[in-house]
């Protein structure tokens, strides 16, 4: 099966439900785990934001 997961969490910085649940499904599961988009106020929000891969 192929879940796809809408997050307004990055998976990184602190795990949160959605990450837990993620992450305890069975390998046999596809998942895409979206995060939220980058936008150009993102680093003053979050200055380690730019340095991420």
């Amino acid at each position: 099966m192929d879940i796809v997961c809408v997050s307004s969490v990055d998976w990184e910085p602190l795990w949160t439900r959605k990450q837990q649940i993620m992450s305890r499904l069975p390998e046999e599961h596809r998942i895409l785990y979206l995060e939220p988009p980058i936008s150009f106020l993102s680093p003053y929000k979050d200055p380690g934001v730019a340095f991420k891969k």
